[in-house]
């Protein structure tokens, strides 16, 4: 029962790195356990250090999901040599650590609630609208909404 909660996240990401977002989706995923240089997310992930992980983290900070914090090297005062790459983007950082890995708990609750509405099974959503008055008459004519759907498929969209 995926509804908006979990397919948002995946949708825009795919959506937004195609192909590549299986990869750049596992860093993410080890950066919600909280920041890390690069060297200790390449041993989270299994990965060697190379150009791809790097790749796929400058399109993450390219794309606002990712940002890259530096500091002072205290017994110098310059630059770190090292940053710590950390999620930035609110709602990923939110739905990583707390979202998807309570999901089957989410899509429990959420099935336990809808079959104790007491919506009649077989509700048509044309008859819903058309008591609503929000349906336009020759849209109402043209037959589009003359499917019968139940009420648990109208808010299964709603999770």
């Amino acid at each position: 029962m995926p509804g908006f909660l979990f397919r948002g996240f995946r949708q825009i990401f795919a959506d937004v790195f195609g192909e590549s977002a299986v990869a750049k989706r596992l860093a993410l995923e080890a950066l919600a356990q909280g920041p890390m240089n690069l060297s200790d997310l390449a041993r989270a992930l299994g990965k060697e250090l190379n150009g791809h992980l790097s790749e796929d983290l400058a399109e993450l900070e390219l794309a606002g999901f990712l940002a890259k914090d530096g500091g002072l090297n205290p017994e110098t005062g310059r630059a770190a040599q090292s940053v710590r790459w950390r999620i930035r983007d609110a709602y990923t950082r939110f739905y990583l650590r707390y979202v998807a890995p309570r999901r089957e708990a989410i899509e429990k609750e959420v099935r336990d609630k809808i079959a104790a509405l007491p919506v009649p099974r077989g509700v048509s959503v044309r008859a819903c609208l058309v008591h609503l008055g929000e349906i336009d008459p020759a849209v109402e004519e043209s037959g589009f909404f003359s499917a019968i759907v139940s009420a648990e498929d109208v808010l299964r969209g709603i999770v």
